[in-house]
């Protein structure tokens, strides 16, 4: 059985890096900027700036969605009727209202390919909506999120859904939202600099090797020693024959934590 834990215990720290390595890719907001964020795989950075008016009005503006229209433009705030300060969602309603301010930007990864980026802006003015059971109303903060899309065809932004209300989601589909190459720094003296490996990394780099090692070396001591040929060349035939049995009775075991299984006869 201890053969048993250890092969467990292999899998589980194999599966929890490879999922660690797959869940925890983000983008990071660089600092000093609402709209500069750096892929955390080294990938790129995704910088919206060219897509930023800095004449004090929007970039984007006064597009349709739904009944109304909105304005957006990232890294800066702009003006429009009421929308006057760390502004960076506006609606056209009732001379302008701000749906989410920049300095409450948030980058979030979504998807790699292509890759899908979302932009969280909050702060935005409060409103009373309907519960959804239409019992009472309830105050919130208008929101609104950008879904970036990765895309060198189109250059343009559309109105989504508000859902749930007071949350206004958008598309932009713009080769700004693609992660670019980072240009590198002008050289510096070489810097000596020690990287050790983790210990997980350590474990799924020499596990593997030490089993390859053991079945070759196995291999070779069953024919030359004791002149085993066929399936027998295996070493430690017996234990690899019955492994599966071990591997189900410690699956059994795991997932029924530890509680016995079986019929009893009833007395």
């Amino acid at each position: 059985m201890g053969c048993l834990y250890f092969l467990a215990l292999y899998a589980l720290c194999f599966f929890s890096v490879l999922c660690g390595n797959v869940n925890s890719q983000t983008c990071d907001m660089r600092q000093g900027s609402t709209c500069v964020c750096d892929m955390s795989d080294g990938s790129g950075t995704v910088d919206l700036s060219p897509i930023s008016s800095t004449s004090g009005a929007a970039f984007f503006s006064k597009f349709k969605g739904g009944v109304t229209e909105y304005s957006y433009n990232p890294c800066t705030s702009f003006t429009d009727g009421k929308c006057a300060s760390d502004v960076a969602v506006c609606q056209a309603d009732d001379g302008g209202i701000i749906c989410g301010k920049q300095s409450t930007a948030a980058f979030e990864f979504q998807s790699a390919e292509p890759l899908v980026l979302t932009l969280t802006y909050t702060g935005g003015q409060p409103d009373n909506f309907m519960t959804s059971n239409q019992s009472q109303l309830q105050q919130t903060d208008r929101s609104a999120i950008i879904t970036l899309i990765c895309d060198f065809a189109e250059h343009d932004i559309s109105f989504d859904t508000e859902d749930p209300p007071l949350t206004y989601k958008f598309i932009l589909k713009t080769k700004y939202a693609c992660a670019q190459a980072t240009p590198s720094p002008s050289p510096s003296p070489p810097v000596s600099k020690s990287k050790s490996l983790s210990v997980g990394t350590v474990l799924l780099i020499v596990a593997p090797v030490a089993f390859f090692v053991y079945i070759v070396a196995g291999i070779l001591v069953m024919h030359f020693r004791y002149g085993a040929t066929g399936v027998e060349l295996l070493p430690n035939l017996e234990f690899w024959k019955g492994l599966p049995g071990l591997i189900k009775a410690g699956a059994i075991f795991l997932f029924c934590c530890g509680r016995a299984q079986g019929n009893y006869e009833q007395l």
